[in-house]
């Protein structure tokens, strides 16, 4: 089999040393060219996807949330999911270790300024957090007369016990999608508040997609004003809500402090 690319290892070592680092960005871009006549990308669309599979297949292996950033290329990200999830290149083997193997997905995944379709956000959600699986419920003895009864040494299930589906700190929950969406990017499309609503406060965390500090405050303003409309509620339920997410998302101690966050 070939070796890795130098940067992988570099990539591994990083999150080796950094155990509380997630994955990102990373992603498929079908926008950027070398050429705007002839179309021709930056970087060819299968070495993007190549690199997004070793990138989640770290991510897989070391339990790290990772951000995503998807421009027009919605097709060949869920390609590389499938791909993944389904284990189908050889190179996952290359990642996998007795601790990790039973993962399929990254622990948290957040799609970065998200410019989608409503439907797509559903089909990402059920692709990505897969349900599990229902057990088969043990049918209890019946009597002459058709009546259940308990069986010997058995009693009724105690009301204070958690039932096998219930997430406790011993059966952690699975992966969870979370999406973000930059006011300078995606408030110019009408449909966006649409897609807002589709994701619900539960998946949404805020982010501005500003790389200058200075700009960040009056665009962070700007989408807690329009999200917080968009639920009917307030900016201070807003901020409490995705803060939250956010802490989750990055899987924050939860008593850590409670600050504004900006994301991607």
């Amino acid at each position: 089999t070939a070796a890795l690319p130098r940067w992988v290892l570099e990539l591994e070592s990083l999150l080796q040393t950094n155990p509380s680092i997630a994955v990102g960005e990373i992603g498929l871009d079908n926008f950027h060219f070398n050429d705007p006549v002839t179309k021709e990308l930056s970087t060819d669309m299968e070495i993007q996807m190549l690199a997004m599979e070793h990138q989640l297949s770290l991510a897989i292996k070391y339990q790290r949330p990772v951000s995503l950033h998807c421009v027009r290329a919605m097709g060949p990200m869920l390609q590389v999911w499938n791909k993944v999830l389904h284990q189908s290149s050889g190179k996952m083997k290359k990642y996998a270790s007795p601790s990790t193997t039973k993962h399929k997905l990254p622990p948290r995944i957040y799609f970065h300024a998200f410019g989608g379709k409503a439907a797509t956000v559903i089909q990402l959600i059920r692709l990505l957090e897969p349900k599990p699986s229902k057990s088969k419920k043990k049918k209890k003895p019946r009597d002459a007369h058709g009546e259940t009864k308990e069986e010997e040494g058995s009693s009724a299930q105690d009301s204070s016990i958690p039932s096998i589906h219930t997430p406790t700190p011993e059966t952690p929950l699975g992966p969870k999608v979370y999406f973000g969406f930059a006011p300078i990017v995606n408030f110019q499309s009408p449909k966006t508040l649409n897609v807002i609503r589709e994701v619900g406060l539960e998946r949404l965390v805020l982010e501005t997609d500003h790389e200058e500090a200075y700009k960040v405050p009056t665009t962070m303003k700007e989408g807690l004003r329009v999200i917080s409309e968009a639920f009917n509620i307030t900016e201070e339920d807003l901020i409490r809500i995705t803060n939250k997410n956010t802490q989750d998302l990055f899987m924050y101690d939860s008593k850590a402090p409670t600050v504004m966050h900006r994301s991607g």
